[in-house]
């Protein structure tokens, strides 16, 4: 019984330490992880995994399946400070959906467009006014970096940010996206019920119409939730989907 108990005492030590190893491997699989979002990079590189696999295991299936494991759960880490990115068109209830899902997370919840106002100290309207267009898109996908870098932010976004490839690699590197799948005439709707009309590229319900079936298509291929914001089970599906992705 004595020489049971000292394998035993051997083994809680060898399991100590590599305990220790692994905590110290998860923080670097967070460091790893920020780079990535921070540079557009996807969390997943099967065939460096796979390389790496059989170099460190061989044959020894044991062994292979116990790295697999340990690189499974380093992504999953990274994952979790995954950002939401609420996607869709202006009046489309974004912001309405960002301020439901506030309380519901720890994650910090805000705005692109206000980020930028307060980077550039002017709103939005007045940026495309005295610099243009070119210059707003510049700081957007500025701001769009210090989020993916910062990550576990819950995150809504302009209408047009998906225009940008570039924008688009860095979204789908750091987070996943819901898309505020508001129709055309409830848009209109809330257009002409806004009394500031401060969109700098909305001058018209038909405007609005115009950007919709423009952006339609973009919307759909770049979401990984898409959701009805009129719905009443909206902000559960969200939360529901969240859930899923380990993100609450």
């Amino acid at each position: 019984m004595d020489t049971l108990n000292e394998y035993r005492l051997e083994i809680d030590e060898i399991d100590s330490h590599i305990l220790e190893l692994f905590t110290e491997r998860m923080a670097l699989a967070e460091k790893i992880g920020e780079y990535k979002r921070a540079n557009g990079l996807p969390t997943e590189d099967k065939l460096r995994e796979e390389a790496l696999i059989q170099k460190q295991a061989g044959n020894d299936r044991d062994k292979a399946a116990l790295l697999r494991e340990i690189m499974n759960i380093s992504k999953a880490v990274q994952r979790r400070c995954y950002n939401i990115y609420i996607i869709g068109m202006p009046y489309s209830g974004k912001s309405t959906l960002l301020e439901s899902i506030a309380p519901h997370t720890q994650r910090d919840c805000t705005d692109t467009d206000s980020m930028i106002e307060k980077k550039c100290s002017m709103s939005v309207f007045d940026i495309f006014q005295s610099h243009g267009e070119e210059y707003f898109r510049k700081v957007e996908t500025e701001v769009l970096c210090e989020l993916a870098k910062q990550g576990s932010c819950v995150v809504s976004t302009g209408g047009g940010i998906l225009k940008s490839e570039e924008n688009r690699r860095i979204i789908h590197a750091s987070g996943y996206t819901v898309l505020c799948d508001t129709p055309p005439d409830v848009l209109c709707r809330a257009f002409e019920a806004d009394m500031q009309r401060s969109r700098p590229l909305i001058r018209s319900s038909e405007d609005l119409e115009i950007l919709y079936f423009e952006r339609f298509k973009l919307y759909r291929e770049n979401a990984d939730l898409i959701i009805n914001p009129q719905r009443k089970d909206a902000l559960q599906s969200v939360l529901s989907f969240m859930e899923e992705k380990e993100l609450i």
